[in-house]
């Protein structure tokens, strides 16, 4: 009777078996094997190849001495291909099945035991509801098995981390147009790059559900168009810290915000005179590089005593646009800023003005008891370290505090290792694409959730779109692999009897003021 399976386990130990491969079976790096036996199913996964033989070494190299130097014109008649040379399999345990409950392996499955390939019942264990990443992989083999975090798993946080090229940014639009079709959940995409809305191509924007507002600088075609304007007076110090400031110009701003209050940025870049006597020590010196700092921020210029604001930042307007913003995300919205046209710490200023705004309304929202009926939000970071490489920004304060108020960030980074220790680690779901550099792998296998010390390999092999998720919302970390967002969009049309996106709801835009 012909071996049903792959390979059969022949030793090793507990967080190393070793099975041996059938020679005519093709096994990979990351796929998960079933174990049958009895009543329970043990879930293993492959984490390295090797060579087997039953011959010595010596022999081995004579053999193909042999035939290198072209004196047998083939494979000498002693060498058996099926019995004398083989792959070796290295797996680790994941998960032990037994009548349909799942635990942690912490059992072996049984000399001589027989490796088959997973169904789709074999996994059952698995998440059936929450927010959809892609199709479990094993290998490069793609299941026809949904992948899903719950949706609690948003506010404890989120990375995404891969290097240039892998898909960090198809896989964000992917989950941002999963999300669209879950109630009770807002995100705030800050977008350098202009990428998810779909200005010229298939994006956000094609949704059914409508739950999309966009801001940017370039007018569209057609739809509404709103100017953003923030207050100048909606600013405070704290939402400053990301910039590189000297203590005494920190000191300088709190003097000024202590003295003018909403109209302390007002007073500072026209060089008010400071009025309290324990504040009169502010040098002129810091005075003027701070006003130099906060004008080409701000791009505000002075003029006879007036303001000349030139970008979105602007004085005596009220809290209109901010007001708008937080109103979407407290009804459950997607609002996506094209911050493409804005400096980096135009882009962090807004991001931090707005965080700050929601952080502490939900803070007010569980003083009152009433968090629970309002949506959970998410921000979403682009190039994340730059914002979470300091401790006292709104967003290291999120990374802390966050998951108690409902709001979690979803940080993208090429480079983990960036980002400090103690948020990396309170980063409680991390999906892992292919990354190159072996510092940034050991930075996210070592404060992952699951022990991924054996996956250093797996993970610097992964191909564009492939992924691992480790996350303490899943039982184990699991291989999965995402679907292009085109194809996405023509699926989730497709169930509505719609074939293209252009046929979607329309749509209100909103925008910045050129």
């Amino acid at each position: 009777m012909e071996f049903e399976g792959k390979a059969i386990i022949v030793g090793g130990e507990f967080n190393s078996i070793v099975a041996r491969q059938k020679s005519n079976k093709n096994v990979q790096l990351g796929e998960l094997l079933i174990v049958d036996q009895g009543s329970k199913k043990h879930v293993l996964q492959v984490y390295d190849l090797v060579y087997g033989s039953q011959m010595d070494r010596q022999v081995l190299e004579l053999a193909a001495g042999l035939q290198l130097e072209s004196l047998f014109d083939s494979k000498p008649d002693f060498i058996d291909k099926s019995l004398r040379n083989y792959n070796l399999i290295v797996l680790k345990p994941l998960v032990t099945i037994d009548n349909g409950k799942a635990t942690i392996a912490k059992e072996m499955p049984m000399f001589f035991s027989r490796l088959r390939e997973p169904l789709a019942s074999d996994l059952d264990f698995l998440p059936s509801q929450g927010l959809t990443l892609g199709k479990l992989r094993s290998g490069s083999k793609v299941l026809n098995v949904d992948v899903k975090i719950p949706l609690k798993a948003l506010t404890h946080h989120v990375l995404i981390a891969g290097s240039t090229g892998k898909g960090k940014s198809v896989l964000m639009k992917n989950l941002l147009w999963n999300l669209l079709s879950i109630d009770n959940v807002a995100a705030l995409v800050i977008d350098p790059h202009d990428e998810y809305y779909g200005r010229n191509s298939v994006g956000l924007k094609d949704h059914a559900s409508g739950k999309v507002d966009y801001y940017t600088q370039t007018p569209l075609k057609s739809g509404a168009f709103q100017s953003l304007k923030l207050s100048i007076e909606s600013l405070k110090p704290e939402h400053f810290n990301f910039l590189d400031l000297t203590q005494a110009q920190v000191e300088a701003m709190n003097a000024y915000y202590k003295e003018f209050n909403q109209e302390w940025l007002k007073a500072l870049l026209l060089e008010q005179e400071l009025r309290q006597v324990k504040t009169r020590q502010v040098q002129e010196v810091t005075l003027a590089v701070l006003k130099r700092k906060l004008s080409l921020l701000l791009d505000i210029q002075t003029s006879n005593g007036e303001l000349l604001c030139n970008s979105v930042f602007k004085a005596d307007i009220g809290r209109a646009s901010l007001e708008l913003i937080t109103k979407s995300l407290s009804n459950g919205k997607t609002v996506v800023l094209d911050t493409s046209r804005l400096s980096s710490d135009q882009e962090l200023l807004i991001a931090s003005l707005i965080a700050s705004d929601m952080f502490k309304k939900h803070k007010f929202l569980k003083e009152q008891g009433i968090l629970s009926k309002a949506p959970s939000v998410c921000f979403v970071l682009e190039e994340a370290p730059r914002v979470l490489n300091k401790e006292d920004t709104i967003f290291s304060t999120i990374a802390r505090e966050g998951r108690k108020f409902k709001i979690g960030l979803i940080a993208i980074t090429q480079t983990p290792s960036s980002i400090p220790r103690t948020i990396l680690t309170n980063m409680n779901t991390k999906i892992i694409l292919g990354v190159s550099a072996s510092n940034e792998r050991s930075a996210l296998i070592n404060s992952s959730t699951h022990d991924l010390t054996r996956d250093d390999k797996t993970i610097a092999s992964l191909d564009v779109g492939e992924a691992i998720v480790s996350s303490a919302f899943l039982p184990i970390a699991l291989p999965f692999k995402t679907m292009l967002f085109e194809d996405l969009v023509k699926q989730s049309l497709s169930k509505q009897g719609l074939t293209n996106p252009k046929q979607g709801v329309e749509k209100v835009l909103v925008g910045f003021e050129s």
